[in-house]
């Protein structure tokens, strides 16, 4: 069969072992030596991992292996390691702590060959070996240093006494087994608290009150407004303790039943009403693979059933920075989905401010990649593109960004023959005070000598202040409608309909 060839390959599998904590299962299927390297020093496999550094052979795993021995106590593959990654300083501290003192000395032969006079003085110094001290003392010029050395007492420079003798490994503890009949696995709770909120979601509804025929939204993407996946923990104020109860004051484990995860009903509800979701299914996606991670907690049997856990600020700071990431290097699609996906986790944060800006992210994106698909033959695919690169100016970014936009915007009237709108776009460049290559563009746009006049005139959306329809980007009147979640402006027709841009709310 496949696993039993040892053929298995890939990332994913790769990554999900090391998700529930069993790197050591990975070892079996990976053939990358310093992927192996990596996973043994996960499980704590210090034959695997001395196997595959063998193989990789760089100073780098050599140190990291040695560590991992000296952890674990296993004297004979950290002195091995030292030994392949020249750390001779760390050889010699590992010799003398165990009274390997022969070893020492022939350590000290070796540097002498390799032109270390200071780590052989230093061999010498610790062994309490005068003579041969003294004797690269003077080597060195130091002949009253020299006379020093050899004046003091034997007893004066003599070795420490070893922490262990013989060599051998220290002493390691066995590990007793637990008693799986009164202490559950944290393991078990955590598989526990997935299927209760498996269930959770699976009690909802096909149909609801928010269904009410008048909108597009199918039937299976609306839920029961009471039930929806953010709890809010109590967590102490700052400065407050929090007094744990005792042993004998927790009451007998009582496992939950089907849909009762703490806060989950209340949590929907919020949602709903707040923001007006329909959509859960990438809300619930969210919360089972992303934040639904083994937590450290005790392995208690009165441990409580778990809470929903919310999503921490450096969390959705990574998430953004990805997508921030992404929209740098040009790779709008994948930055689309990021930013929605960011946009989703911090509704489960309440996180409004970080909501608005992934919506115009996405707006934005949207617009070009939007751009990118029109034609460009035709008086209507030019005034088109023209149009959407405009539009994709007119959303607060972060600069980086607003300067990808308004260039794009520059490149793009000049093919079509909007010299005016490019020298105008031009000016608002400079204003963001680009770096000196971008200046450059800029200046010599704005200094074409070519006549400053539009073949489609564009003056409208180019200084005007306009709202922009998320939906069809398109220039909206006085009059339009607004998602409740990411606060995104559309046209009436698109009422009563599942947003575009979060896809999770009704309009």
């Amino acid at each position: 069969s496949l696993i039993g060839s040892g053929q298995l390959v890939g990332q994913s599998q790769l990554q999900f072992l090391r998700s529930v904590g069993r790197p050591e299962l990975a070892l079996s299927f990976i053939r990358d030596p310093l992927s192996i390297f990596c996973l043994a020093m996960e499980s704590n496999d210090l034959s695997s991992a001395l196997a595959a550094a063998k193989t990789v052979d760089t100073q780098d795993t050599w140190d990291k292996l040695a560590n991992l021995a000296l952890l674990n106590g296993d004297l004979a593959i950290a002195e091995v390691s030292y030994q392949k990654s020249r750390s001779f300083t760390r050889l010699m501290f590992l010799y003398l702590v165990t009274g390997q003192r022969d070893k020492l000395n022939k350590l000290a032969r070796i540097m002498r060959v390799k032109g270390d006079l200071s780590g052989v003085y230093q061999v010498h110094l610790i062994t309490g070996n005068r003579q041969e001290g003294a004797e690269l003392l003077e080597l060195g010029g130091q002949k009253q240093l020299a006379g020093l050395m050899r004046s003091q007492e034997p007893g004066q420079l003599g070795p420490p006494e070893p922490v262990g003798r013989e060599g051998g490994n220290w002493p390691t503890l066995k590990d007793e087994p637990l008693n799986l009949k009164n202490l559950p696995d944290t393991e078990i709770i955590t598989e526990n608290y997935r299927e209760q909120l498996k269930d959770t979601f699976e009690k909802v509804p096909d149909t609801s009150s928010c269904n009410d025929g008048s909108s597009d939204i199918p039937a299976e993407q609306s839920v029961d407004p009471s039930s929806s996946p953010v709890p809010v923990p109590d967590s102490p104020l700052p400065g407050q303790t929090v007094q744990h109860a005792g042993y004998h004051d927790h009451a007998g484990y009582r496992p939950t039943s089907p849909g009762s995860v703490p806060g989950v009903e209340d949590s929907l509800a919020k949602l709903s009403t707040q923001y007006s979701v329909v959509n859960f299914l990438p809300l619930k996606q969210i919360l089972l693979s992303q934040y639904v991670t083994q937590p450290s907690l005790s392995c208690h049997p009165s441990t409580p059933p778990l809470p929903l856990l919310l999503p921490t600020t450096p969390t959705l700071d990574h998430l953004l920075e990805t997508g921030h990431q992404m929209t740098t290097a040009g790779q709008f699609t994948r930055a689309v989905e990021q930013y929605r996906s960011v946009l989703l986790t911090a509704t489960l944060a309440s996180q409004s401010s970080l909501i608005r800006l992934c919506a115009r992210y996405v707006v934005t994106l949207s617009m070009e990649l939007e751009r990118k698909r029109c034609g460009k033959t035709s008086q209507l695919d030019k005034i088109r593109q023209c149009q959407l690169a405009i539009f994709a100016t007119k959303f607060d970014l972060l600069p980086v960004h607003l300067v990808l936009t308004i260039r794009s915007a520059i490149s793009v009237c000049l093919k079509v023959g909007n010299v005016r709108c490019a020298k105008v776009l031009a000016r608002s460049l400079l204003d963001l005070g680009p770096d000196q290559e971008v200046c450059r563009f800029a200046r010599s746009v704005i200094l074409n000598q070519a006549e400053a006049s539009d073949a489609f005139p564009m003056d409208r959306i180019l200084t005007g202040k306009i709202e922009i329809c998320g939906g069809d980007y398109l220039a909206l009147e006085e009059d339009y409608v607004v998602c409740p979640l990411c606060q995104t402006k559309f046209g009436h027709v698109y009422q009563g309909q599942l947003c575009p841009v979060d896809r999770v709310g009704r309009i």
